[in-house]
């Protein structure tokens, strides 16, 4: 049996709208396993506020996925030093893997990997 994100909410919430905060929320998952990858081998906190290469710390609007940097074209707002095209990618793919996996052709894993982690949890 294959059930979809879309299916299961019943149309309650316009499927557009919905894919959109799905990969809204893949972006931020993907920004937030960045922050991660690049902290944790320097030996930075996790904890702590994003900041610019040139030391400002980053606000909420800033640090929006893919959106923020479409609108401020690829340079921090402050410095306007160039944004690594490698963080907006990662992003965009995470988003898209994201919308795949929970709204598209690949819903069908949700449910094997909720079963998977659910069975983690009560061992």
């Amino acid at each position: 049996m294959r059930s979809s994100l879309i299916e299961l909410v019943g149309g309650v919430i316009p499927t557009p709208l919905l894919a959109t905060y799905v990969a809204f929320i893949g972006g931020a998952w993907a920004s937030f396993l960045g922050v991660v990858a690049e902290r944790i081998p320097a030996g930075k906190s996790i904890n702590g506020r994003s900041s610019c290469v040139c030391g400002r710390q980053l606000t909420a609007l800033d640090m929006v996925p893919v959106l923020s940097w479409v609108i401020m074209q690829g340079k921090a707002r402050c410095c306007k030093a160039q944004v690594p095209v490698r963080y907006v990618a990662t992003e965009a793919v995470m988003g898209a893997a994201f919308v795949l996996f929970f709204c598209g052709p690949l819903a069908w894993s949700f449910a094997v990997v909720s079963a998977v982690i659910a069975t983690g949890i009560l061992l």
